[in-house]
């Protein structure tokens, strides 16, 4: 019994007469630019057509951060004293989906005590923050 080698596959010999199933032309048909020599298209290449993927409009990733500006006078009139990103949303203080919320204010009068959790604040409210014994919770 005889057992094949079979590290090595046997290759198609191109172009070895009519018999051979590839020969005269080789597999390539009859003129066109893929039956030329050297030839080698993209994927996406449609014959000097303006591509489909560029016709379409851009979608996906939006490097922009949505960041929710939060003013201080505003949060004085809610009678709660802990701030939480979803305790906003529940109570409709915030409509869409932010991913950062930022506190900022000119205003200062502020009497009571108030702890706030994952928020983004201004300089002027972090040394306000620290003057008036604010709790900031990152």
């Amino acid at each position: 019994m005889f057992l094949k080698n079979f590290k090595f596959k046997n290759y198609k010999r191109l172009g070895r007469g009519e018999s051979s199933g590839l020969g005269k032309t080789c597999g390539r048909g009859h003129k066109g630019q893929k039956s030329r020599s050297g030839s080698k298209l993209s994927f996406d290449f449609e014959g000097g057509q303006t591509k489909f993927f560029k016709k379409i409009p851009k979608f996906g990733f939006k490097s922009s951060k949505s960041i929710f500006s939060l003013n201080f006078f505003n949060l004085i009139f809610l009678p709660f004293s802990i701030f939480t990103k979803f305790f906003l949303k529940k109570i409709n203080f915030i409509n869409k989906k932010y991913s950062y919320l930022k506190i900022f204010s000119y205003f200062f009068n502020f009497n009571k005590k108030v702890i706030f959790y994952n928020f983004f604040i201004t300089k002027n409210i972090f040394l306000f923050f620290n003057f008036n014994n604010f709790t900031f919770i990152l």
